[in-house]
């Protein structure tokens, strides 16, 4: 499971300085693995807060058996985290979530747009 983390880590590295929406990162990270011939499940779900005993729901993504939080749902500038052992366990009412495949030039244009906006 190490290396398929590091790989996913590797994979994902030039999209770790991007904030977007939770969703555009859910349909983004899928994408870019599914693209990478990486079997992907999305899901939403929500995760237990032990601290502030809240549950938030958040969209995530499970492949080759590492874990990534792709933000909270309602979340318009998100950082993906990889999710610790922890954090996976306090995941509840999973739901699968079905995204469309977005090609590589609609990964580009959307990297674009967020760019744009991103200095306006």
């Amino acid at each position: 499971m190490k290396d398929n983390i590091l790989d996913i880590n590797e994979l994902l590295e030039s999209y770790a300085n991007l904030s977007l929406s939770a969703y555009d990162n859910i349909k983004l990270l899928s994408s870019v693995l599914r693209l990478q011939n990486i079997p992907v499940v999305c899901y939403q779900a929500s995760l237990s807060s032990d601290e502030s005993q809240t549950e938030s729901k958040i969209y995530c993504i499970e492949s080759q058996g590492a874990w990534l939080h792709c933000g909270v749902t309602n979340d318009y500038c998100a950082k993906v985290a990889l999710m610790c052992p922890k954090t996976i366990n306090g995941l509840s009412q999973l739901t699968e979530v079905d995204l469309p495949l977005l090609g590589e030039q609609q990964i580009a244009a959307m990297m674009m747009q967020y760019a744009h906006f991103d200095h306006c």
